[in-house]
């Protein structure tokens, strides 16, 4: 105790230079708890974003075969999937059943490349969470049209710009089915969503119902 007695009687005769001293200290401390925060919420944030506009972290595709020997892309009976992962007991926050296909979206002229993702809104959670949308809102695409067919869709910022299009837009999509025949349909743009850079501007977003419709699959 002498020691500590000893110290504490230096620093109190040396309060300005103390003062001066634990303040540097603590001000130290401070800036590198705030860009270690910044820096843990910066990459958390990131891989949530990536791994909720892809689906998820664990992707699962099948193929068929057909009489031919040719290979389709599509799973028509899930059931023995989705004993496994049952009986596996993981740790599973969502299942999602998407159909995806890469198409060319076309308006007045104007043509881009891009992945279509058909995804079942009334049941969505994480994707809704993680999607901002600058204009148009999930209620939009889930209106039907005169012949009840859901034909809403939602694009990024960047897309959206470079179709030059507006909400309430129709674009025509022109794709290849599960049989790989040439097929064409429309979509109506219900709402344009906020763009993250990288990897955000590859997926555009309709329903379900109408991406396995126009893959020639049962809605």
């Amino acid at each position: 105790m002498k020691n500590v007695k000893i110290a504490f009687r230096n620093l109190s005769r040396q309060r300005k230079r103390t003062i001066l001293l634990g303040s540097a200290i603590a001000f130290g401390i401070m800036i590198v708890t705030i860009i270690n925060g910044f820096a843990g919420s910066f990459i958390n944030n990131v891989s949530e974003n990536f791994s909720h506009l892809f689906a998820g972290h664990v992707f699962v595709e099948g193929f068929e075969k057909t009489a031919d020997n040719a290979t389709m892309s599509v799973i028509r009976d899930d059931s023995a999937l989705m004993a496994t992962v049952d009986s596996l007991k993981l740790p599973v926050k969502s299942i999602s059943k998407r159909t995806d296909f890469q198409g060319t979206l076309i308006f007045h002229g104007l043509s881009v490349v891009q992945n279509i993702v058909g995804s079942d809104w009334e049941k969505e959670t994480y994707l809704k969470e993680r999607l901002v949308l600058l204009e148009g809102s999930f209620d939009d695409l889930l209106k039907t049209d005169s012949d009840g067919i859901q034909h809403g869709i939602i694009l990024s910022r960047d897309i959206a710009k470079r179709l030059n299009v507006e909400v309430n837009d129709r674009i025509t999509v022109k794709l290849r089915t599960i049989y790989n025949q040439l097929n064409v349909g429309d979509f109506t743009v219900t709402a344009i969503c906020y763009d993250p850079g990288l990897f955000g501007s590859i997926s555009a977003y309709a329903n379900l119902s109408y991406v396995n419709e126009l893959m020639s699959m049962e809605k």
